[in-house]
């Protein structure tokens, strides 16, 4: 199965799952809110005629998906489609104003990653020199800790990127002020079959901020989406 030539869009869903506490002596802290999305693709066994459907009276062998690197996980799959879990990727939204204790605090006792992303904070508040680089008037944060996605969808020309953003798009809301992660480096163009576009979304959300620690201080750099 050819990726780079048989995708269609049409049959990619994306879910998100929320999480958290209402009130303020509950762990975790309420200004913290755990969440997580996936993106999933809905493939026919016509589609899928490699080795492992290789004959037409034989059901696929949709479990050689995962092993071939189509499909993290799959699921309510029969013998004539499947769905493809594609990309998986999960955070926190942080909310000063529920936020009952020390955010940085908080996050830190969650992982050594989301301590190092506690520095676009100062407080409980947003950085002010990350407030210097964005638009609008948003105190909230998400937070992205990890991104997965299955092996033959990457180098395809900003897949991932687009089904990220479209998941973010699903809880980012206008009083979201910025979206940071700790970015690894990769060669986001080698191989790209394709260009890599990403969707609009407003500009008091469109934000993006990665911290790179540099000795003893914390410098910002911000980005937006663009179109494509």
């Amino acid at each position: 199965m050819d990726l780079s030539t048989t995708i269609e869009w049409q049959f990619f869903t994306v879910d998100i799952h929320l999480s958290g506490s209402i009130v303020a002596d509950a762990e975790p802290d309420p200004g913290i809110l755990s969440w997580s999305g996936s993106a999933w693709y809905h493939v026919s066994a016509e589609d899928y005629d490699d080795e492992d459907y290789p004959e037409l009276d034989q059901p696929p062998r949709w479990e050689a998906a995962v092993t071939k690197g189509y499909a993290l996980s799959l699921r309510d799959q029969d013998e004539d489609f499947a769905h493809w879990k594609v990309l998986a990727m999960h955070g926190v939204v942080v909310d000063p104003y529920l936020a009952s204790s020390s955010i940085p605090r908080e996050l830190d006792g969650i992982s050594a990653d989301y301590g190092s992303l506690a520095r676009i904070l100062s407080g409980n508040e947003l950085h002010p020199d990350l407030l210097d680089m964005i638009e609008g008037a948003g105190s909230r944060a998400i937070l992205i800790d990890r991104v997965g996605m299955a092996p033959a969808w990457r180098r395809l020309g900003g897949v991932g990127r687009l089904l990220i953003s479209r998941i973010l798009r699903m809880f980012t809301t206008v009083d979201t002020a910025v979206v940071a992660t700790i970015p690894f480096t990769i060669d986001l163009y080698e191989n790209a079959n394709v260009p890599a576009t990403l969707t609009n979304i407003p500009a008091s959300t469109r934000n993006s901020a990665a911290c790179e620690e540099r000795g003893n201080h914390s410098d910002f750099a911000s980005t937006r989406a663009r179109s494509g």
